[in-house]
């Protein structure tokens, strides 16, 4: 259970399935231990309070301390998508040039079919189809 600390109408809710998991292995290296989970805290009934939430959504993600996406449940696509963007993120320098020979030695040396066909399940999961996803993602 979550405890909801809203002055106007304190409520507890139950998380689900995936919210608990995030929730629970979050925990340990989130510190301090305040979890924001915007389907819960945010009255999605409410367009009003929605629009004034999505309004400080630069804010807030920008100033988090750390952000957490649970995307889905594990599958076995999960981890060759998720190495397959971090190898390719890691070919940027800081100021956002693509080291070009490093790229071209791994097209040269890898086969990318499984990593393609994992990054095609990975972006084709719900969770990409909330509209403000990208806006959250980029900002976080």
């Amino acid at each position: 259970m979550i405890w909801c600390c809203n002055p106007v109408c304190p409520c507890r809710v139950g998380l689900t399935p995936g919210e608990e998991d995030v929730a629970c292995s979050s925990m340990g290296w989130v510190y301090p231990n305040y979890l924001w989970v915007d389907a819960i805290c945010i009255d999605q009934s409410n367009s009003s309070e929605r629009a004034q939430q999505v309004a400080l959504m630069h804010e807030i993600y920008t100033k988090a301390s750390s952000v957490i996406a649970w995307v889905s449940e594990e599958d076995e696509y999960t981890v060759p998508a998720l190495r397959f963007i971090y190898g390719l993120s890691s070919q940027w320098d800081e100021k956002g040039d693509v080291a070009l020979d490093a790229v071209r030695h791994l097209a040269h040396n890898y086969d990318f079919k499984p990593f393609w066909v994992a990054l095609g399940h990975f972006f084709a999961r719900p969770w990409w189809e909330r509209i403000w996803i990208v806006q959250e993602f980029g900002l976080a």
